[in-house]
């Protein structure tokens, strides 16, 4: 059973649970933060991915994630590192840029926020494919924007759902695997 002692009204975490009475758990008390506070929990206990990756033309899947905000980039990386991706972050559109240039291994997709400081995520995009033209991208937005750039898979609303991302990153990947 999963052991949550309540202190000053507020929910403690468990020394150790299993991954589907977390989730559980993270379902009955669905607010934001209480959602990041169990994921992450979620990811540090559980000692295997949190989902089966489907196999690709090689293994593990790199993503390139640029997000300003430092909270979600951390909790978003993690999450994803525990689905069996490799992810390399940056905190914004020039850091993904220089990433992106000086990584020597493939990068299978960048997941990018549309509005970030010192560059966007837009204009990221097409410097990085100007030096990787195979490269794909979701983007990620908190505003109304309803517009991506060409060449990108998707856009993504904030504030998402981590299922909704992996679904889209799988998307993504597998049909780049049809189209190869």
């Amino acid at each position: 059973m999963l052991d949550t002692k309540m202190s000053k009204g507020r929910s403690r975490a468990p020394a150790t649970c299993d991954a589907n009475k977390l989730a559980t758990f993270a379902r009955f008390r669905n607010t934001a933060a209480t959602s990041i506070s169990f994921a992450l929990i979620g990811v540090l206990f559980v000692n295997e991915p949190l989902q089966p990756k489907l196999s690709s033309a090689h293994d593990p899947n790199t993503l390139l994630i640029a997000e300003d905000d430092a909270t979600l980039l951390r909790v978003t990386s993690l999450l994803l590192r525990g689905y069996g991706y490799e992810v390399l972050a940056a905190r914004d559109g020039q850091q993904a840029l220089d990433v992106c240039r000086e990584h020597q291994g493939p990068i299978d997709l960048a997941v990018l926020d549309l509005h970030m400081p010192v560059m966007n995520g837009k204009d990221a995009f097409e410097q990085m494919k100007a030096l990787r033209p195979t490269l794909r991208a979701i983007m990620v937005t908190g505003s109304s924007d309803t517009n991506h750039p060409k060449g990108a898979e998707g856009l993504i609303h904030k504030p998402f759902e981590i299922d909704e991302l992996v679904r889209a990153i799988r998307n993504a990947l597998d049909s780049r695997a049809l189209q190869t």
